[in-house]
């Protein structure tokens, strides 16, 4: 025997369908990640996708930032935080925006003070309610760091943490770099 089934009231509108979240992971910085985020952009951009760019860090690689052409950016939101001012992602507006596509970068930064959420990753689950996310990390999952620094030539402790499904904050994979 089976429970009751729930009859949708008429004129109701269902809900909003939620966005998709697509991962880049990499073990290291400087392995492509966010160079591979942007290229995908930018092919679904030549097919007529929207696609906007929510937060990017380009760490002066010219390559990547090269990657970016075209592309529309949502402005930063400028927030004083000890009498200097820092710029961070603007949540509110690129929901506004409306666009099919949002990416963002470096999920496991912290934001300041005085933004509405603690973690970026905080803001991508806002974002996820109604857009397809891509963003990008330098993560390692459980194992392989000092293979990947010594791969990429790059030596850099992990300190930030982002949690995976199931998982509380600082429980899951750690970002290096």
């Amino acid at each position: 025997m089976s429970g009751p089934v729930e009859t949708p009231i008429s004129g109701a509108a269902p809900p909003p369908p939620k966005g998709r979240l697509k991962v880049f992971l990499g073990y290291a910085a400087g392995v492509g990640k966010t160079y591979q985020m942007l290229d995908e952009a930018q092919e679904l951009r030549r097919k007529g996708v929207d696609v906007v760019v929510g937060y990017f860090e380009p760490h002066g690689r010219q390559d990547t930032i090269a990657k970016t052409a075209d592309l529309e950016f949502i402005p930063r939101k400028k927030i004083e935080y000890r009498g200097s001012v820092f710029e961070e992602m603007n949540t509110p507006a690129i929901l506004e925006r409306h666009a099919a596509i949002a990416l963002v970068d470096e999920l496991p930064h912290t934001n300041i003070p005085g933004c509405e959420r603690l973690k970026r990753w905080e803001d991508v689950i806002a974002l996820r309610q109604r857009y397809t996310v891509g963003r990008r990390g330098n993560s390692q999952l459980n194992s392989g760091p000092r293979q990947a620094e010594g791969l990429s030539g790059l030596r850099r402790g992990c300190r930030k943490n982002f949690p995976h499904a199931g998982g509380s904050p600082g429980s899951g994979a750690k970002k290096c770099g």
